[in-house]
């Protein structure tokens, strides 16, 4: 009979699973880090005002499908918005307006990898009605109400 004592490296990742690669091994390292900050960038998105689950803006060729999840958020400050544009990828720059996002999936499990796109921001959108209907010979004012979102009035 014949021993032969055998030698080999192993990877061992920050939360113990092991790896005979040093590259796979790194690379779920990256995949942990990537989903740290996505669970902690949804964390700040979610702390941002909102209101979910909308409807496009006035003028926005939009079709009638529960594919795509529409939400106006309103960031108060620099933070906020980069918070939205490094979790949706997106580039809005409005501070203190409210910012549509369109996803294509719903956003309860968006994952980072859905298309996204800023519609438009609601300035945008009422100056949109505005026009249409002036187009028909009436005269279209829009005021705020009272801070209570969906108060009707």
């Amino acid at each position: 009979m014949k021993t032969e004592i055998v030698q080999s490296e192993i990877y061992i990742a920050q939360d113990g699973k092991k790896f005979e690669s040093k590259t796979e091994c790194a690379d779920y390292e990256a995949s942990l880090k990537k989903a740290s900050t996505f669970n902690s960038l949804r964390a700040k998105v979610d702390a941002i005002e909102c209101i979910g689950n909308s409807y496009p803006p006035f003028g926005y060729s939009y079709v009638d499908d529960e594919r795509y999840e529409y939400r106006w958020y309103k960031p108060k400050n620099q933070e906020e918005i980069e918070a939205i544009n490094d979790f949706f990828g997106v580039s809005a720059e409005q501070v203190g307006e409210w910012i549509g996002i369109e996803i294509d999936g719903d956003y309860d499990s968006f994952t980072g990898r859905e298309d996204v796109y800023i519609i438009t921001s609601l300035e945008s959108s009422i100056e949109r009605l505005t026009h249409f209907y002036a187009a028909f010979g009436y005269d279209v004012k829009i005021k705020k109400g009272s801070a209570d979102k969906g108060d009707g009035q």
